[in-house]
């Protein structure tokens, strides 16, 4: 991830952070909640239980708010399913975050909907195939638009003006972002990258101690 210090701090402070992570369990097939999911320790399909979680940050300290167990067969939901659920919770309990930050899985239109809705702002990575519309003369995949340094402002199909932002390469392909916040600025952009990255940091330290 990106590095910079908050420029901002008494605006761009707080934010909830949600993502998932598998739980290495390749000799528990018996336990209900394990099955085959995506394991970015391993990068492959591994044994494990998947487990949702929101965190909260300020930029230094980072706090678990919920977490979901992703196990279809026994509830039915999908992995977006309880992504909704736990931000209706957080709001219930009076959270209010400046930024929801998430990954691509979960940047589909009802969930952007959704974080609009609550009142809240998000910051996602999106789909090299999601379609914008940068000129008002019809849709087209984000990575065939010309997007500058600091980033431009765009339709996203189905959700409405968004600001979109692009990292380059890095080994791991092209990385588009989108904030529905238009005046972002891309300094303020990569402070929320840094910000993301913390969740990941969370999961680690989660499976390093309670595994």
């Amino acid at each position: 991830m990106e590095g910079c210090w908050p420029l901002c701090v008494s605006y761009w402070r707080l934010s909830d952070i949600i993502d998932d992570s598998t739980l290495d369990k390749p000799h528990s097939r018996s336990i209900s909640p394990t099955g085959i999911h995506w394991s970015d320790k391993h990068h492959k399909m591994f044994q494990g239980i998947s487990l949702v979680t929101p965190v909260w940050t300020d930029g230094i300290s980072t706090y678990p708010l919920d977490f979901r167990i992703y196990h279809k067969d026994s509830d039915g939901k999908t992995k977006n399913d309880h992504f909704q659920d736990m931000l209706r919770e957080s709001a219930a309990r009076g959270l209010n975050p400046d930024c929801v930050l998430f990954d691509s899985w979960y940047g589909s239109v009802d969930n952007l909907h959704l974080v609009r809705r609550l009142g809240w702002h998000f910051l996602t990575r999106l789909k090299k195939n999601r379609q914008v519309n940068p000129d008002k003369f019809g849709n087209k995949q984000i990575h065939e638009i010309c997007i500058p340094n600091g980033g431009c402002v765009v339709h996203l199909k189905d959700c409405g003006m968004v600001k979109v932002f692009h990292r380059g390469d890095d080994g791991n392909g092209v990385q588009f972002w989108a904030k529905d916040i238009l005046n972002l600025e891309e300094k303020t952009r990569q402070i929320y990258a840094v910000y993301a990255f913390k969740i990941q940091k969370y999961h680690r330290n989660l499976k390093r101690y309670c595994e």
